[in-house]
């Protein structure tokens, strides 16, 4: 078969995409999700910690071309 682009006139995407369930059973232990969307907390012992953290996964990402919302939270 033959390489075939993506063709808007006939709705071709020769790129297999995951559906929810998909991505749902492949998901890696502690992850969790819905909607499309995947999960994760990380729990820090110090807040700069996982601010750190939170800003090693953004230089990750952003080199990737992925763009996920990431939460940092402040627990007494």
């Amino acid at each position: 078969m033959q390489d075939m682009a993506y063709d808007p006139r006939i709705s071709y995407d020769p790129t297999p995409k995951l559906t929810d369930g998909d991505v749902l059973q492949a998901k890696p232990d502690g992850w969790w999700g819905d909607s499309g969307k995947l999960y994760r907390d990380f729990p820090f012992q110090h807040f700069m910690e996982g601010v750190d953290f939170a800003v090693r996964v953004a230089q990750q990402a952003e080199e990737r071309g992925h763009h996920p919302d990431i939460h940092i939270h402040y627990h007494y």
